[in-house]
């Protein structure tokens, strides 16, 4: 099973969400704070294998954009952990 897939209707989060979470604390300046990000990040932030670093270094960020990167960490956090239980569970279920 993939690990981007939705797990009982919940969707993992992807760098566009990361950016939209950017986009939304930091509307006047949201080009330079999501460049902050990437640079604290060292990607690009145009691929979901990015998004780790990219939630670490807007963990380590100004106090919104930290709180913007804790809520995706746990949505993150919590997507991997319905995959894991939906992976236990998944011969034990009947069609």
């Amino acid at each position: 099973m993939s690990t981007t897939a939705a797990v009982y209707g919940f969707e993992r989060p992807t760098v566009a969400d990361a950016s939209a979470a950017m986009r939304t604390v930091h509307r006047a300046d949201f080009t330079e704070r999501w460049n902050e990000v990437l640079a604290g990040s060292g990607t690009t932030g145009r691929t979901d294998a990015d998004l780790p670093r990219l939630i670490a270094a807007m963990e380590n960020a100004d106090p919104a954009t930290r709180l913007a990167g804790r809520a995706l960490n746990l949505r993150l956090r919590v997507h991997a952990h319905l995959a894991e239980c939906q992976r236990l569970m998944a011969p034990h279920t009947i069609a």
